[in-house]
C-alpha cells in the first residue's frame, strides 16, 4: 500500500470485508465463502457514503512484483469497483490502472478508470501489447479524489496467466492433432502435384 507520492489523508487503500454504502461494495467479489477484497476506506454501519471515501489527493495500491517470462502471451485479469458520480463536484476524477516492466521504474497505462458501474468489473489485458513481459513485472491501482467528490474503489481476484502456443507439425495434414495414416493418404494422393504434403516446400509432393 502506498506511494511516496501520495496525499490522500482518508480513504487510503486496506485489506478486509467491506461494509457497504451508497458508493462502496458491501461485498467482495469471490464466490462464498470470500469476503475480503482491497478496498478505499472502511467507514462504520450505517455511516455517511463520504465518511471514509478518497480524500485530499491520492492512494495507490501496489502489487508484488512478478517474473512474466516464458511464455508466448501474458495476461492480467481482475475484478474492480469504481464510484465517483456522488459528492460537491461528480463525476470529475479518474482511477489510473498501470503496468511496469522494471519494478516501477516507468509506468504503462493499462486503463483510466471513469465508469461509475455500481458493481464489480471484469477487466484483462495482454501485456504483450503493451510491452515486453519481463521477470520484473508490477501493477498499480491510484484512486484519487483531487476535485472533492465522493471517491470509493476496489479491487478483488487478480490474477495472472501465461499462454504457450504449440508449434504447428507440417506433417499433420488433416489437422488432427497426430501423423497417421490419414496424414499418409493425403501425402500419396497428391503425389507428383504441389498440393498438401510438399513438406520441405520445394514445389512438389514427392520422395
Amino acid at each position: 500500500m502506498g506511494s511516496p507520492t501520495d496525499a490522500a489523508t482518508t480513504g487510503m487503500w486496506v485489506r478486509g470485508d467491506p461494509i457497504g454504502t451508497a458508493a462502496q461494495p458491501e461485498d467482495d467479489h469471490t464466490p462464498t465463502p470470500g469476503v475480503n477484497c482491497w478496498f478505499t476506506g472502511q467507514g462504520t454501519a450505517g455511516g455517511a457514503v463520504g465518511e471514509m471515501d478518497v480524500d485530499g489527493g491520492a492512494t495507490t495500491l501496489n502489487s508484488a512484483t512478478y517474473n512474466c517470462t516464458g511464455y508466448d502471451y501474458v495476461y492480467v485479469n481482475y475484478w474492480r469497483w469504481y464510484s465517483n458520480n456522488a459528492g460537491s463536484n461528480p463525476g470529475t476524477n479518474t482511477m489510473p490502472v498501470e503496468v511496469s516492466f522494471n519494478n516501477g521504474s516507468t509506468w504503462v497505462a493499462l486503463e483510466t478508470v471513469s465508469e461509475n458501474a455500481g458493481a464489480w468489473v471484469e477487466k484483462t489485458f495482454r501485456l504483450n501489447d503493451f510491452g515486453t513481459p519481463t521477470t520484473q513485472v508490477k501493477f498499480r491501482w491510484v484512486a484519487r479524489d483531487l476535485t472533492g467528490a465522493v471517491v470509493e474503489a476496489a479491487l478483488d481476484d487478480f490474477r495472472i496467466y501465461g499462454v504457450r502456443c504449440a508449434v504447428a507439425n507440417p506433417a499433420d495434414l488433416n489437422g488432427d492433432g497426430i501423423v497417421n495414416g490419414a496424414d499418409l493418404g493425403i501425402l500419396l494422393g497428391n503425389w507428383g502435384t504441389p498440393g498438401p504434403g510438399d513438406l520441405n516446400g520445394d514445389g512438389v509432393v514427392n520422395g
